[in-house]
C-alpha cells in the first residue's frame, strides 16, 4: 500500500549472499541518514550491504552493494597433534591436525624440533576435502624422523599472530618398509583469479621417491622449461603456474612412478574472469 506522503526514509538491507528474492534479504536500522556504522562484526555479519531509499508515496530505490568481508581465525583447532611411538616397521605414519575455522581458509605449517617443514621427501600434508586438511603424512617413518612436532595455522587476520599447538613427540624406533607410493591428497578443485598464481598438488609420496609427470588432460606434457610460466617444486608433486590465464583451466593429471606403483593423482583448475556486477559497489576486510 503507497503512503499519501511525508519525508523520504532511508533502510539497510543485509544479505550473506545475493539472491533474487529481495523480500528475504534482512533489513536494518532505518532513518534519514545515509550512513550505517559497523562495528565488532560477527563471523555471520559477512555479505552484501544495500542502501535503500523510500519516498513519500511507498516507492523505494536500492543502491549497489558493498561487500563487506569478515576474517577471522579461531582459537581451537579441530583435531590436535597426538604423541606416538612406533616400534613396528609401517609404511607411513599420521600426526592429525586440523586447523581451527576461519576465513580465508588457515594455511598449515608443520614443525619439527621447532624448525619450518619444508620440501622433506618423505613429507606431505593431506588433503581430504576443503574443510578436513592438514595433518602430516610421514612416508616410510625413520628413527631419523623422530622428533617433535607441532601443527601451526595462520591467515590474513592471524599477522604476525598464529594459532600454534603444543609439541608431541614422535619417537621412531625402527625404519619403515619402504613398499609402495600412496597419494594422500584427494583428486580435487582449485579455483584462482584470471591473473593470480595457483599451485596444485598431487600429494603423492613413496620410497625411492616417484617421479612426476604432469599433463594438461592425459596428452598435453606441461612445458617446465626455464623461462615458462610452469614450474615444479617438492620434488615434483607441486606445479606452480603463474599468471593463471583463461586458456590454464582444465583437468590436470600428475603420473606418479616407482618402482612399486604408477598411478595418477587429478587436479581440476578452474579460472575465475573478472565479472563487473553491478550489485557490487566495493569491498571491504574487516578483522574479527
Amino acid at each position: 500500500t503507497q503512503s499519501t506522503g511525508g519525508e523520504p526514509s532511508v533502510s539497510w538491507l543485509f544479505t550473506p549472499r545475493i539472491t533474487p528474492d529481495i523480500e528475504s534479504w534482512e533489513k536494518l536500522v532505518g532513518g534519514t541518514s545515509g550512513t550505517l556504522i559497523l562495528g565488532n562484526l560477527q563471523k555471520d555479519e559477512g555479505g552484501y550491504y544495500f542502501c535503500q531509499l523510500t519516498d513519500g508515496y511507498g516507492y523505494s530505490l536500492i543502491s549497489r552493494g558493498a561487500l563487506v568481508v569478515v576474517t577471522y581465525l579461531d582459537p581451537d583447532f579441530g583435531a590436535y597433534p597426538e604423541a606416538q611411538t612406533i616400534t613396528e616397521s609401517k609404511a607411513y605414519i599420521k600426526i592429525p591436525c586440523q586447523p581451527p575455522p576461519s576465513n580465508p581458509p588457515a594455511k598449515i605449517n608443520w614443525y619439527k624440533d621447532e624448525k619450518l617443514i619444508e620440501n622433506v621427501e618423505n613429507m606431505v600434508q593431506e588433503y581430504v576435502s576443503a574443510s578436513r586438511y592438514g595433518s602430516l603424512i610421514i612416508f616410510n617413518p625413520r628413527i631419523s624422523d623422530s622428533g617433535n612436532y607441532a601443527c601451526e595455522a595462520s591467515n590474513v587476520n592471524a599477522n604476525p599472530e598464529k594459532r600454534k599447538t603444543s609439541e608431541v613427540l614422535i619417537d621412531i624406533k625402527v625404519e619403515g618398509t619402504g613398499t609402495y607410493a600412496q597419494k594422500f591428497v584427494q583428486d580435487h578443485d582449485v579455483l584462482v583469479k584470471k591473473g593470480e598464481d595457483a599451485v596444485l598438488h598431487a600429494g603423492a609420496i613413496g620410497f625411492p621417491v616417484p617421479s612426476y609427470r604432469w599433463t594438461l588432460g592425459v596428452s598435453v606434457e606441461i612445458d617446465v622449461k626455464p623461462g615458462s610460466r610452469f614450474s615444479t617444486a617438492d620434488y615434483g608433486r607441486e606445479l606452480r603456474i603463474s599468471g593463471v590465464r583463461t586458456e590454464d583451466r582444465g583437468t590436470y593429471w600428475c603420473q606418479y612412478k616407482n618402482v612399486y606403483t604408477d598411478s595418477v593423482a587429478v587436479v581440476r583448475l578452474y579460472v575465475i574472469e573478472d565479472i563487473s556486477f553491478n550489485t557490487v559497489l566495493s569491498e571491504q576486510t574487516v578483522e574479527h
